[in-house]
């Protein structure tokens, strides 16, 4: 049994932690790629509204318009990704959750490709 002081991640650096089983371990360590999915769709949504805003600087009236949808949507889609990624993560459907997470980068990254090119 483990004591009430007892962080979960402290290991056996405290007196009274047991080191966690393996099990315990790789329960906890399903969720690092989930986690690295959501950060990486962060930063890719936040370098994509940077450059649109960046973009901005010499554009007409009817262009300014149109980028603030661009990063409204770039944003709403991000939280809308995060979301629904945390929700799939509480029900245990860590490989959906994955997928969601990653979904932001892969339509970014598209919109890159066609639009770019």
């Amino acid at each position: 049994m483990r004591s009430s002081n007892c962080s979960p991640l402290a290991g056996s650096r405290f007196a009274g932690c047991e080191e966690p089983e393996g099990d315990q371990y790789l329960a906890r360590m399903k969720y690092v790629l989930p986690i690295a999915a959501m950060l990486l769709s962060g930063f890719l949504t936040l370098m994509m509204v940077v450059f649109t805003l960046a973009g901005m600087a010499n554009a007409r009236p009817e262009q300014l318009r149109t980028l603030e949808l661009w990063v409204g949507g770039f944003i709403l889609v991000y939280v809308g990704s995060l979301v629904a990624s945390i929700v799939l993560l509480r029900k245990g459907r860590v490989g959906n959750a994955i997928l969601v997470a990653l979904a932001p980068t892969m339509v970014m990254c598209l919109l890159v490709l066609v639009v770019g090119m």
